[in-house]
């Protein structure tokens, strides 16, 4: 079931559409937002409406645009990729693109709408997700929501000429719900 809109004190989350594409496309081709996303190519108009254009019709991922509570701007992008219904599983992200938003519990919001909507809405078994493993801050955001580390990939990608490691870190829907 896609939900349209989620909301808390801090954070709306919205169904991405047409409105977003061009504070999504720059952040995509953000140089510093790029290698925390792991990201390294540019991004033109044409190539963000034909993602938005893909993703509307794909059942395996689903992304909301987040907007802030008080005044609904667009301050970055989370989602689910790779659903699949059948192992019950999804590669979860964040993307906080407003760097002024950043550091203020706008991540914390967003995971505290999303995980119960992966585990119960969607009743999904298994969020897993790939953060870079310098990328301190998201790690400790994954950390305290009991997302566990569960290898190192070494030079999984390579991002402005520079070989990245990367962890691959999961939440099971059995450690979600001893959080509650």
């Amino acid at each position: 079931m896609i939900m349209d809109t989620m909301r808390n004190n801090r954070v709306l989350l919205t169904r991405i559409g047409e409105q977003h594409i061009e504070n999504t496309r720059t952040w995509a081709n953000n140089k510093a937002l790029q290698a925390s996303i792991l990201r390294y190519s540019y991004v033109s108009q044409e190539n963000q409406r034909a993602w938005l254009e893909r993703l509307l019709t794909d059942t395996t991922r689903i992304v909301y645009a987040i907007h802030d509570a008080n005044s609904e701007e667009h301050i970055g992008n989370t989602g689910l990729y790779e659903i699949s219904s059948e192992h019950k599983r999804a590669e979860f992200w964040i993307l906080i693109g407003n760097a002024e938003k950043r550091g203020k519990g706008i991540g914390n919001a967003v995971m505290q709408l999303m995980l119960p909507y992966a585990f119960i809405t969607l009743q999904l078994n298994r969020l897993q997700l790939f953060v870079r493993s310098d990328n301190i801050y998201a790690i400790l955001l994954y950390k305290k929501f009991n997302f566990q580390k569960e290898g190192l990939l070494k030079d999984y990608c390579i991002v402005h000429g520079k070989y990245i490691d990367v962890y691959i870190m999961a939440l099971l829907k059995r450690e979600y719900e001893l959080q509650k």
